[in-house]
């Protein structure tokens, strides 16, 4: 294959990891020997030759499959020193922190790396319910309005409901950050990934509170004893009392 090649190969093959991953249940095993894993590892040190920065974000990707979050976070970084910037892969590492459940990581890359000046709101404001960041996504969405910047329709309705009722009980996004850490931590323990393209809420407009459900692919039973899980991690970093609350669906009878 020649260099010319290789270069476009590097975001159709990011494309077609990322889909994978989009539609897996579960992490893929370490020591997995799969056939399209092995072409894939091959096809990621080949790109990796001809356009590091492109490599790096493969390389990223595939840590995401086996929920390794050493190797993404190092290839993130290594993108960054071969000089692209954080704002420029924001989407990237939301779209992974936020599917390996690291609520407190992707608050801290839209913190840092999202805004109108940077030109990516668009592209990355759906992603920020999953990282429990309502108050920021309310000031996002203010700047797009005064920028005329079109927003998608990825009920954001919905997630803009979940932020009024959580203004009225002062809970801050790094505190419901946290609280998906907690549904991360948890998923991590059983190697699942939470199944849907949108974080799902429950609303309780009486009692100011809000449910975030997560759908594993795990039996019924399974999920309730996560849940029974995370109500003891809730209770043992003092975020029980938090009206911002988190519960496991099993798909599987």
């Amino acid at each position: 294959m020649s260099v010319a090649q290789l270069q476009s190969k590097g975001p159709v093959l990011l494309d077609e990891i990322s889909f994978f991953v989009a539609k897996s249940h579960r992490f893929l095993d370490k020591n997995d020997q799969s056939i399209f894993l092995k072409k894939w590892i091959k096809e990621a040190d080949d790109v990796m030759r001809v356009d590091p920065i492109y490599g790096s974000l493969l390389k990223s990707k595939l840590g995401e499959v086996h929920g390794d979050i050493e190797k993404v976070t190092y290839w993130f970084n290594n993108a960054n020193r071969l000089g692209v910037m954080p704002h420029q892969i924001a989407t990237n590492m939301l779209v992974s922190y936020c599917n390996l459940g690291y609520g407190s990581k992707a608050l801290q890359v839209l913190r840092d790396h999202v805004d109108i000046s940077h030109g990516n709101i668009g592209e990355t404001i759906w992603l920020a319910p999953a990282a429990g960041a309502f108050k920021y996504m309310k000031h996002l969405i203010e700047q797009a309005k005064r920028g005329n910047v079109e927003l998608p329709e990825k009920n954001l309705a919905l997630s803009q409901e979940v932020a009024e009722l959580l203004d009225k009980s002062e809970v801050s996004d790094a505190i419901c950050a946290q609280v998906i850490d907690v549904a991360g931590e948890i998923m991590r323990k059983h190697q699942l990934f939470w199944l849907g393209d949108m974080a799902e809420f429950v609303l309780d407009r009486e009692g100011a509170s809000v449910l975030m459900r997560f759908n594993v692919d795990v039996t019924y039973r399974n999920a309730s004893s996560m849940s029974m899980e995370a109500v003891d991690l809730l209770i043992e970093r003092k975020l029980d009392s938090v009206p911002f609350l988190i519960d496991f669906v099993g798909t599987r009878p």
